[in-house]
């Protein structure tokens, strides 16, 4: 459902099957057709399974290792791995096993991967700033799997939707699978409530089966711009002063950080008490990850406390999108300040591996994606 709607916006499905190539698994076959839900026109997506190369996905390892392998960016790596991560955290706490020893069964056969990565591919694609979903839904009764018959909603289900705003209906129907609440979970930067945005595009993804009760069962996706020219909200600075931290153990610490969602991650040298050298480690992030990021930082560092407060941001409107250039096709993203461009910025991955590619300075890819804009070379615009 989340595919049908994410393709029902207007990604290309070409492009995803090319990125699903990179797995390495061999050529998938899908499709995506209209149909009708209620009376809503939908986008379905198919997937045939059997083209796939037969291998082993039940274990954290197994996944993380296909992925790390894969032609993805590692964007996208990192999205599907936070998405995989939550999944196995959930059935490790229903089951009380160790993390690494859980078998997720039949949410990892290929077509369950091939949806997370699939999403995390077009998510990707979509380049939005933030995500927001309504209060969650949940029917009642009971599922079979192949662990037996399970109450609805499902244990990892559950465990996925801890802290977030759910209602339960009587509805005997499983409205949201472990791997949906996983997406859910870790896509959204928030529940119930969104800011005021302008509509520009919906999709609507239709599921594989029709619901006892007649209601489409469907997921819909708004894409919208906020109302302001200029976007501000509000993050939490987590600051620590590292005195007996190895420098060396910094570079981890600060991957670690990102990867957990860190908005930022700097150090500075600092002096403290009896002229001692030391760093000072300040990380911005959004509150909902602020304990996770708490939790890196004791793991990590030999700290004994961390302090932390909000803080407020104006951030320019940003607008990405893809130029042609005499050298080769680069991202770019455009920084507006009430309509007024402020800063025109190359995606720097784009722009070093064509300078590596044509053995050219990276100076002259920077300045050729500028030009390229300025003269309205765009071919696509997010």
């Amino acid at each position: 459902m989340i595919i049908g709607a994410l393709l029902d916006l207007g990604l290309s499905l070409d492009f995803l099957k090319e990125e699903l190539m990179k797995l390495g698994l061999g050529k998938p076959e899908i499709q995506r057709r209209k149909i009708k839900q209620g009376d809503i026109s939908c986008t379905r997506f198919y997937l045939k399974t059997a083209p796939f190369k037969k291998i082993n996905l039940r274990t954290k390892k197994d996944i993380f290792s296909l992925l790390n392998r894969s032609g993805l960016n590692e964007p996208t790596k990192s999205l599907a791995k936070e998405i995989f991560l939550n999944l196995f955290k959930a059935e490790s706490r229903v089951h009380r096993e160790n993390i690494d020893r859980i078998s997720l069964n039949e949410l990892a056969d290929i077509d369950s991967v091939v949806d997370i990565v699939s999403t995390a591919i077009l998510f990707k694609e979509l380049r939005v700033d933030k995500v927001y979903s309504s209060r969650v839904s949940l029917g009642r009764g009971f599922v079979k799997t192949r662990e037996g018959t399970l109450p609805l909603p499902s244990p990892a289900t559950l465990e996925l939707l801890k802290d977030i705003p759910i209602s339960i209906h009587d509805i005997n129907h499983e409205l949201v699978t472990p791997t949906g609440a996983s997406i859910l979970k870790t896509l959204s930067n928030d529940f119930g409530k969104s800011p005021e945005f302008t509509i520009k595009k919906i999709g609507y993804g239709a599921a594989s089966t029709r619901r006892e009760d007649n209601i489409p069962n469907m997921l819909r996706v708004i894409l919208g711009e906020t109302e302001n020219k200029s976007l501000y909200d509000e993050v939490f600075v987590i600051e620590v002063n590292l005195d007996d931290t190895l420098p060396l153990n910094l570079e981890y610490v600060i991957e670690k950080l990102l990867k957990e969602g860190a908005l930022d991650v700097f150090i500075s040298p600092i002096i403290m008490k009896k002229s001692r050298p030391a760093n000072l480690l300040s990380v911005i992030a959004e509150e909902r990850l602020l304990e996770r990021i708490i939790n890196v930082i004791f793991d990590e560092t030999t700290t004994f406390g961390v302090r932390y407060f909000k803080v407020k941001r104006k951030k320019l409107q940003k607008e990405s999108m893809l130029v042609k250039t005499p050298l080769g096709k680069v991202s770019i993203k455009v920084g507006r300040l009430d309509g007024k461009i402020k800063i025109i910025s190359p995606e720097y991955e784009d722009c070093k591996k064509l300078a590596s590619n044509l053995n050219i300075p990276l100076r002259k890819i920077y300045e050729a994606s500028k030009d390229a804009f300025k003269r309205g070379y765009s071919l696509r615009n997010d």
